[in-house]
């Protein structure tokens, strides 16, 4: 474990990691959809490239816990509910904002609005309601999701109702429980996080280095077998790709145990770093840009279903984030 100015260099590379994750998946989802030849090089690469990035909410949700656990100082609920929501909420109103005007030109109705306080005005906006949900309960829960029982049970709870809903698939159900917003697909990797978060001072990940590397290639091949070989006879790309997988939550955890066991040059640290002090303006912003790469290539009849349209769609979007948020940073330094 290593603390630099008060900031754990673990979590900094996991959260930038996470960001660029969240990326990779939004282009290469819309590389899946564009393409359609589920035999094709470029179909297998691009899902193969949406699955091992699948570990980015899991872990997001992850440190989310963790950094709540580590940092909780708050003696009234009001005051930490008061300074966790200024922290997000501002500036995701104004980003929905910016997407209902350029976007999805939705008039200001009762509807939008609902929409806003539930995260529906955009397809992304999902995890902030989701993390707001875990502020609200986290002071009343925190014993138990710090707790060697709430680590057992959660896990078991999670295992059962992702396995549950992935053997009984509804993939057009408006039902909330299916719904990936529903905080309790997502209350393991919280709870871990807390869990890690109690302990995090006490544990030498770089121990178990081998054990996670191993336990890493497993998930790694558990997760490509199962979603390369699901997409050959499911149409429904969600189902195979989708989140709410109990592949996706066991290579999650063993891609957490990896990431904290290993070192990163300097070089790389220092990216990621960066990349992790402006992952939420990163995440609110990048999928309003590649709204605009994807009606480019639709206008002009280029293949968007290609590994190349993930590369550069990826790239665009990033650089694009990045400079948005410096601007930002300087429109709030004035």
């Amino acid at each position: 474990m290593i603390i630099n100015n008060k900031r754990i260099i673990e979590m900094d590379m996991a959260r930038g990691l996470a960001t660029l994750a969240v990326i990779i998946i939004h282009t290469s989802s819309m590389a899946l959809y564009n393409n359609g030849n589920v035999q094709s090089l470029n179909y297998t690469l691009c899902l193969v490239l949406n699955q091992l990035t699948r570990f980015s909410v899991p872990l997001f949700v992850l440190l989310s816990g963790m950094g709540l656990t580590l940092s909780y100082k708050y003696k009234s609920y009001f005051s930490f509910l008061k300074h966790r929501l200024l922290k997000i909420w501002p500036y995701y109103i104004f980003w929905c904002v910016l997407y209902i005007l350029f976007i999805t030109k939705d008039s200001f109705s009762a509807i939008t609005i609902k929409y806003v306080f539930t995260g529906k005005i955009y397809y992304h906006f999902y995890f902030v309601f989701l993390i707001t949900q875990f502020y609200i309960i986290y002071p009343f829960f925190k014993r138990f999701f710090e707790s060697k029982v709430g680590f057992v049970l959660l896990l078991v709870f999670n295992a059962v109702i992702l396995f549950s809903s992935f053997q009984y698939n509804f993939p057009n159900s408006t039902i909330h429980f299916w719904d990936k917003k529903n905080m309790l697909y997502w209350l393991f990797y919280f709870s871990f996080g807390c869990f890690l978060g109690k302990y995090f001072y006490k544990i030498n990940f770089k121990k178990g280095k081998i054990l996670y590397i191993l336990l890493f290639i497993f998930s790694t091949y558990i997760i490509l077998k199962e979603s390369i070989s699901l997409s050959m006879y499911v149409k429904d790309i969600d189902y195979y790709t989708k989140f709410l997988r109990p592949s996706v939550f066991l290579y999650s955890l063993c891609f957490t145990l990896f990431i904290f066991s290993i070192n990163f040059n300097k070089v790389l640290k220092s990216f990621l770093k960066y990349i992790s002090k402006v992952s939420f303006d990163i995440y609110l912003v990048h999928p309003f840009i590649l709204h605009y790469i994807l009606m480019f290539y639709k206008k002009h009849h280029y293949n968007a279903g290609t590994i190349y349209f993930c590369i550069l769609a990826f790239l665009i979007s990033l650089i694009a984030s990045i400079i948005i948020a410096e601007i930002k940073k300087k429109v709030i330094k004035n």
